[in-house]
């Protein structure tokens, strides 16, 4: 989501309009090669604004401030896309949210440059999980292409996506080991992160990065899902 908004947002001051970005949670620091390339709020500024949600696909996963902004656009690539807007552009076919905006930024006449590929390939491998998953096809491995012969330097993005956590996401991990439980005799695996769970280890601010990923990782699971507390 990071990666779509910062690769969108450099595409539109190039074209000359004033676009920032609104971030409601931290931005990670494994990311901090996209640190400083856009203007980033927390909060919502004051003035009025044209607003383009992407890589979200329900309300709840929005920032109660930002829940209350009447949305333009929604550039999305999951098919139960739920966000109220003005105007929705739904890509199921899509593995990664990037792709569909490598797509809209080749439709502006942005040319790319490094800080857009970066943002971009950042977008397109960690939403397509390094390229395992099965709605990858061609055309994700032809943006991811485009983007490389840029000259960005991929391996270190893959790196920063997909071997570095912080000590947050570390004790996260640890936990998450310790309360997976298995059903459907092993095929779904279910990570239930509760308020009571993580005051219990001790964990203040979870910060979740791809700890959704641990459950489909175990051999002969083939649904795992995350539980996440949200406010009470």
């Amino acid at each position: 989501t990071i990666g779509s908004g910062v690769a969108l947002t450099l595409a539109l001051n190039k074209l000359g309009k004033n676009a920032s970005l609104l971030l409601s949670d931290k931005f990670p620091r494994r990311f901090s090669y996209l640190w400083g390339k856009v203007k980033i709020y927390d909060k919502v500024p004051e003035g009025e604004y044209t607003v383009v949600a992407v890589d979200v696909p329900s309300p709840q996963q929005l920032s109660e401030e930002t829940r209350g902004l009447d949305i333009h656009l929604v550039l999305d690539h999951h098919l139960q896309n739920t966000v109220e807007c003005e105007y929705k552009y739904v890509d199921a076919t899509r593995a990664a949210a990037g792709e569909i905006i490598f797509r809209v930024i080749k439709l502006l006449g942005v040319e790319l440059d490094e800080d857009i590929a970066s943002a971009l390939y950042t977008a397109i491998s960690s939403d397509s999980g390094g390229f395992v998953f099965s709605n990858n096809d061609g055309n994700t491995m032809r943006a991811a292409a485009e983007l490389i012969d840029t000259g960005i330097d991929f391996a270190d993005i893959n790196r920063c996506i997909f071997d570095t956590v912080s000590e947050a996401q570390f004790e996260l991990q640890k936990l998450a080991y310790s309360i997976l439980e298995r059903h459907l005799d092993g095929k779904a695996a279910i990570l239930p992160f509760t308020n009571e769970v993580l005051e219990k280890a001790g964990i203040v601010q979870p910060e979740y990065g791809d700890v959704a990923q641990f459950p489909r990782r175990l051999e002969g699971v083939e649904v795992g899902m995350t539980i996440r507390p949200k406010d009470e």
